[in-house]
């Protein structure tokens, strides 16, 4: 999930930063969802949107593929080996800290009978864990929104290949279609991989379609949007907010399974090129700084989640034991525990992955220049 912010040459969007938060906040709600629908029975209402909240990992992959596309298309189309070392330096850096913070955590936590991970005193388990195969058979992952993070890496890996072709197409025209005919093939072989028995969207063959086109189709929206002549209009918050709409009727319309679901991903793919060309309430809505912070704290967030929900029955209480209770109590656990997972993901954020993220970057870029003092300096931004 990365941030969408400068390189030189490479202008902040900052729709795509507060989409992330969204889309982080849709995830969480959707794990949260039986202490929300315990404890707020009227939520009940929303529960067609709150069950398919699992779609914002969808959107996460798209948005990685526009977002990698708009930081790193130029610089590594030329096969130049010395920025791919560095581009990948970076992506490690931005990945890796949180995941090996709570993989240690859970670890400490089996040890003693607090926070379990699903598969206990297996060494190979963890090694895999470790070396980020938490997704790939026959490693299991310790923290379960990590297996996500194991198909966004192997895109982060392929990219170059991507850049490669990217560059090559003319028009946005062309490369909007192509957008669409990736995404609509995407669809179609995910529908067919998941009427297999037992098939799941986080398991190997889906995931990897998903990340696959959905990544595909975030670079190919970028190359389109980045050659559209006319840029930030009026016109852009009406397609976005149709887009938004459509997304919302069809979730309430179609049956509650994920084979039916990725029918709205076209929708959701759309609604991100929109946000990012949108130029009146849209984007001021998208620019707040709330949902600028929420973008910030997004993979913290989605990271932790897990751990902060099974911690939040242990240091507060279990939600169970107040379901009956009168409303200001149910309400009030409620708030607790959405500002436990909040408040951990914020502090995981500020004290653990921009101070390491900041710090491998240093040490990369110094291995790099003692390697060899022609390097290319790094690059001045905050989207890693």
């Amino acid at each position: 999930m990365p941030e969408a912010s400068t390189v030189p040459g490479r202008s902040m969007i900052k729709e795509l930063t507060a989409i992330r938060g969204i889309a982080a906040a849709w995830v969480v709600l959707f794990h949260f969802r039986a202490p929300v629908f315990g404890l707020l029975p009227i939520s009940q209402h929303m529960k067609r949107w709150l069950d398919s909240g699992y779609l914002g990992v969808d959107v996460f992959f798209i948005l990685s593929g526009f977002v990698i596309a708009h930081v790193y298309t130029a610089e590594l189309s030329t096969g130049n080996w010395r920025r791919y070392s560095r581009y990948l330096g970076a992506r490690v850096a931005r990945l890796y800290p949180v995941h090996l913070t709570l993989l240690l955590f859970l670890l400490a936590g089996d040890a003693l009978s607090i926070a379990k991970p699903p598969v206990r005193d297996s060494v190979g388990s963890f090694i895999g864990n470790v070396l980020m195969l938490q997704a790939i058979p026959p490693f299991q992952a310790w923290n379960g929104p990590a297996w996500s993070i194991t198909y966004e890496l192997g895109a982060y890996l392929l990219f170059p290949l991507l850049a490669f072709a990217l560059v090559r197409i003319p028009t946005a025209r062309s490369s909007f279609a192509c957008a669409a005919a990736v995404s609509l093939l995407g669809i179609g072989l995910m529908a067919l991989a998941l009427s297999e028995p037992g098939a799941r969207p986080y398991r190997t063959v889906p995931a990897l379609l998903r990340i696959t086109f959905e990544f595909t189709t975030g670079g190919l929206l970028h190359r389109g949007w980045s050659l559209l002549r006319r840029h930030r209009n009026r016109m852009w918050d009406a397609l976005a907010l149709t887009a938004a709409c459509c997304t919302a009727v069809c979730l309430a319309r179609v049956p509650e399974r994920y084979d039916c679901h990725i029918l709205v991903i076209p929708l959701l793919a759309f609604l991100v090129l929109a946000c990012t060309r949108s130029a009146g309430a849209v984007s001021s809505f998208l620019g707040s700084r709330i949902l600028q912070w929420s973008g910030r704290i997004s993979y913290s967030l989605y990271m932790t989640h897990f751990v902060t929900l099974n911690l939040a029955s242990l240091i507060i209480l279990r939600w169970q034991h107040v379901a009956l209770h009168a409303f200001p109590v149910r309400i009030g656990v409620l708030i607790a525990y959405m500002s436990f997972a909040v408040g951990s993901a914020h502090l995981v954020c500020r004290f653990i992955e921009e101070p390491a993220r900041r710090r491998l970057r240093r040490w990369f870029d110094a291995r790099r220049s003692d390697d060899s003092p022609s390097a290319v300096a790094p690059a001045t931004s905050n989207e890693d």
